[in-house]
């Protein structure tokens, strides 16, 4: 008995961990953070932003001094005959020497200065398009959400258009035990009832689909079912669309797409900086130093009269051999085959590129906005047509519901009826859910956070 008991408990175990997760609920909130930190588009624009990042700093780096060091220890053997005493006489040899490096460069047509400034804006230029990214996703995100939030109202009215069906079938059902009604008008009942369930299951197969892209959005693969907050209620009749000028204005100074476009330009404006430069000449000061040490050399301080074959070590005599160099070095480019000026052409072409694309970005940033005000506020006008219509459509159903009870009313009647107002309803969730999504949309225009 315990072992059946246990093996219950397990199985019940088993089957409710799928079941835990199933139901995971999920904010507006965290589905935007869970799609950024999945999306690989997103990974891989912050990658592009640690690489500017590193040319950014090497640019900084260049504008420091070089400083090099080397050294080198040479064995020479060498014999030679002597032709005095006919003998061969030995002539080996030790060469040594170290040395630093150093140039930096003076002028160069404030090239380094171009470079750094370059980098920078191409750099602030990826932080931009990694915000426009951010942005994307965070729209994508929302109108996922949005429609499962559609459809699961959808699904609830489905739920009260078939309980109003079956109450009144129930009553029908009466009346036609009692002979008031016949047994055709109760078959054509549930034959609505039975198109009311394939619509309903539609609606869960609309949602279903609706839960599954926003798990692809947000790349959640062990979360099979996502349950999202109700959105606060709509008062559309208070409800002010800003216009198109006063969004674009705000929009103009912070959409991430804007000011990326502005660095860009910043940016090709000083790579044709950066390609006139080469230009001037260059002007480096050059240093270097050398200690140097050679058995064979005529240094006095080698030879010792008491011991002739006395070696002289390096470390002692280096400092007696000693080279130090200064200098300051122009050099100037005085035929390269048009090679700057080529790269100069391609720099004025890449800038005015660059502003095209800016100019782009406004006028598509500009028809955005006014195609969003426009549709919001048509949305707008028609959440409250929805909402005078259903009101009037509910009072219809009620009055047609009452005369088919009486007889006065057919059957064909009520289910017009009916279909009226279920189709009432849907619309005025759509525009319910489009309207809502539309201000949300002008919301991350003027720079507020997407909240429901």
């Amino acid at each position: 008995m315990n072992r059946f008991i246990r093996g219950v408990l397990l199985i019940i175990a088993v089957l409710w961990i799928p079941v835990a997760k199933a139901q995971e609920s999920l904010s507006l909130d965290a589905c935007i953070q869970y799609a950024l930190e999945n999306n690989l588009a997103i990974k891989k624009q912050n990658l592009n932003i640690e690489q500017s990042t590193i040319r950014y700093n090497q640019a900084k780096n260049e504008m420091y001094p070089t400083l090099s060091a080397g050294g080198g220890y040479n064995f020479i053997f060498a014999r030679t005959r002597n032709t005095e005493n006919d003998s061969w006489e030995s002539h080996d040899n030790v060469d040594a020497s170290l040395g630093l490096t150093s140039n930096f460069t003076l002028f160069a047509g404030f090239r380094n200065n171009h470079m750094v400034h370059m980098n920078e804006f191409n750099l602030l230029g990826s932080k931009a398009a990694y915000d426009q990214l951010e942005l994307e996703t965070a729209i994508s995100v929302t109108l996922a959400y949005l429609k499962i939030l559609f459809y699961k109202e959808a699904l609830a009215s489905s739920n009260i258009q078939m309980q109003l069906i079956d109450l009144h079938m129930a009553e029908i059902r009466k009346m036609t035990e009692i002979g008031a009604k016949s047994n055709l008008e109760l078959l054509d009942f549930e034959a609505q009832k039975a198109l009311e369930v394939q619509k309903k299951v539609e609606i869960e197969s609309h949602l279903r689909l609706a839960r599954l892209e926003l798990i692809q959005i947000i790349d959640m693969d062990s979360l099979i079912h996502v349950e999202v907050e109700e959105p606060t209620p709509l008062e559309a009749f208070y409800i002010s669309i800003p216009s198109p000028d006063s969004v674009y204005r705000i929009a103009l100074n912070q959409m991430p797409s804007v000011i990326s476009a502005d660095y860009r330009v910043k940016g090709a404006q000083k790579a044709l900086s950066l390609a006139k430069a080469d230009r001037y000449p260059v002007l480096s000061l050059r240093s270097a130093y050398y200690s140097r040490f050679n058995r064979m050399t005529g240094n006095s301080l080698q030879y010792d009269p008491i011991n002739p074959s006395l070696d002289y070590p390096y470390p002692q005599s280096s400092g007696n051999d000693q080279i130090v160099i200064l200098n300051l070095y122009l050099t100037s480019s005085l035929f390269n085959k048009k090679q700057i000026e080529s790269n100069i052409d391609q720099a004025r072409v890449g800038l005015m590129e660059s502003r095209l694309s800016q100019e782009m970005v406004k006028q598509n940033l500009k028809k955005e906005i006014q195609q969003i005000c426009m549709e919001a506020l048509n949305a707008v006008e028609k959440f409250n047509a929805s909402e005078t219509s259903l009101k009037a459509f509910e009072e219809s159903f009620n009055f047609v519901r009452e005369r088919q009870l009486n007889g006065s009313a057919s059957t064909l009647d009520f289910n017009e009826s009916a279909l009226k107002l279920e189709n009432a309803r849907i619309e005025l969730l759509k525009a319910k859910y489009e309207l809502l999504f539309k201000l949300k949309i002008i919301d991350l225009y003027m720079g507020v956070p997407v909240k429901l």
